[in-house]
């Protein structure tokens, strides 16, 4: 059946309204590519808290990335054409992986960065 172009702006709401959720000041990027197999695309990428986000859509279905504040692709989240405006389907379930993904990174982050920035003024660490 493929993905129409009603699903695809269904996708960019989606993702509009989690920038708008989440108080991004940056916007939605979109594009076009080919993946190694010569599969043509749309990415759509934006900006979480902690990372940033690339949704692939494909003519069935499309995967959702996560890329943390380094650059490394930490998880990739497949989603397949069927259900894409219902909450339950399987874009919605990858949409939330990776909003809960990039909750984790903020304490991973925090964790970090507390441990550097202590040993950088020469304090002890708090256990």
């Amino acid at each position: 059946m493929g993905i129409l172009a009603s699903g695809v702006i269904h996708i960019i709401n989606a993702i509009e309204d989690l920038l708008y959720i989440i108080e991004s000041q940056d916007s939605l990027a979109i594009s076009t590519g080919c993946d190694e197999k010569n599969y043509k695309f749309m990415k759509l990428t934006f900006p979480l808290k902690n990372g940033t986000s690339e949704v692939r859509v494909y003519n069935n279905g499309g995967a959702c990335y996560y890329i943390d504040c380094h650059g490394n692709n930490i998880k990739s989240i497949g989603f397949n054409d069927s259900s894409l405006t219902d909450t339950e389907g399987s874009f919605h379930k990858a949409l939330k992986a990776l909003v809960a993904l990039d909750r984790q990174q903020t304490s991973t982050a925090k964790n970090i960065n507390l441990s550097i920035d202590r040993a950088s003024f020469g304090l002890a660490e708090v256990n």
